[in-house]
């Protein structure tokens, strides 16, 4: 690297798809030093509660990662810290969601009662599942702390669409935005990383994880047409606000 690395760096996100990947290529980009933390796990590993969590602050240094954006203090020191926040489409997050509700893992519940669970949500089927979840509780967060810190901190978009259509441009973008200009580190980066080479890898969740992605747009392909239109009017704020701060060749995802 040519100069020093950010002394922080939060990725802020929705639970979904790909999120594995942009932290794996943004620790790679960062010294191999780097202090990494999934703060709301390490803070739940330690018995705080949720109200705790959202009233403690990032360390001084490190690399960060943000999944639950409601639970994010804004009573911190910010202006130092190189945001990256990572889009998804709501409504293929839905998608994804019915899906994982067969092959993730609860823990708080017996095998029997996991059995129980699928079994009704199958027989319920994806339309009527994804009308009745609700998830602008991760988007509404995300959006509001872009909007808090885009004129006084560094700020760099991710999205999905972006991971998986256009691997080539965003890495190189982002190992510009953290000082790295290690070309052969980004085109390592960039063949490990590609949705092509992810099919087969076990770094991948589709490996473990049936149902997973590799494109954006499921939910035009996987819902009725009468659920996709309702989904878009219910979540008609956000896609727009995800357009607008996607970058201009993905905008059309969001339609």
């Amino acid at each position: 690297m040519s100069s020093s690395p950010p002394i922080r760096v939060l990725i802020v996100t929705t639970p979904t798809s790909a999120t594995m990947s942009l932290w794996r290529i943004t620790k790679s980009l960062l010294p191999p030093e780097t202090y990494i933390e999934w703060p709301i796990d390490k803070l739940l590993s330690t018995g705080l509660s949720l109200d705790d969590i959202s009233k403690s602050n990032l360390p001084a240094q490190g690399l960060f990662m943000f999944n639950i954006p409601h639970l994010f203090n804004f009573n911190q020191k910010l202006d130092d810290i190189h945001f990256i926040f990572n889009l998804r489409d709501p409504r293929d997050l839905a998608c994804n969601q019915y899906a994982w509700e067969f092959v993730h893992p609860v823990p708080h519940l017996t095998e029997d009662e996991l059995s129980v669970r699928r079994e009704s949500i199958r027989a319920e089927g994806i339309d009527q599942y994804v009308l009745r979840k609700d998830n602008r509780g991760s988007y509404e967060p995300l959006l509001k702390l872009y909007r808090h810190v885009k004129d006084f901190a560094p700020v760099f978009i991710s999205s999905y669409a972006q991971l998986c259509v256009g691997t080539t441009d965003i890495i190189p973008r982002l190992a510009q935005y953290l000082g790295n200009e290690d070309s052969e580190a980004v085109n390592r980066l960039i063949a490990a990383e590609h949705p092509s080479a992810l099919v087969n890898s076990n770094n991948w969740v589709g490996q473990r994880w049936a149902g997973s992605d590799v494109l954006p747009g499921r939910a035009r392909v996987e819902l009725k047409p009468e659920t996709f239109a309702e989904l878009t009017r219910r979540n008609a704020d956000i896609l727009e606000s995800l357009s607008e701060l996607d970058r201009a060749d993905y905008r059309y995802f969001y339609s």
